[in-house]
C-alpha cells in the first residue's frame, strides 16, 4: 500500500479533487461498467511470480486468500471516497 502524506499541498489535494471529479463524472455516465474498467490488464501475475523472499510470498498468499467479492467491495467503495474526495476539496484520506 502507497502512503499518503498527513499534510497534502494545495497543488495534491486540487489533483486529487480533480481526479475524483472525473471519475463520478464517468461512473455517473457509465455505471458500473465504468468501475469494471478501473482494473487492467493481465491480473495472472500473482498466479505465475515465484516469490523469492518471505515477504512477496505473504502477498502472494494474501492475494489468493481473499475471495473475490472482497476485490469487489473495495472497488465499489471507491464512489464514496471519491464523493468525499470532493467533498472537502482534495483534502481527505482514507484511514
Amino acid at each position: 500500500m502507497r502512503g499518503v502524506p498527513k499534510n497534502l499541498t494545495d497543488d495534491h489535494k486540487g489533483q486529487r479533487m480533480m481526479a475524483s471529479l472525473d471519475h463520478l463524472t464517468r461512473y455517473t455516465a457509465q455505471g458500473h461498467d465504468f468501475l469494471e474498467g478501473i482494473v487492467t490488464g493481465d491480473e495472472s501475475w500473482a498466479y505465475h511470480y515465484t516469490p523469492e523472499t518471505k515477504q512477496a510470498s505473504a502477498v502472494r498468499r494474501w492475494l489468493h486468500s481473499n475471495q473475490t467479492d472482497f476485490y469487489e467491495q473495495g472497488i465499489l467503495k471507491l464512489v464514496t471516497r471519491w464523493e468525499k474526495c470532493v467533498e472537502k476539496d482534495g483534502d481527505y484520506v482514507e484511514k
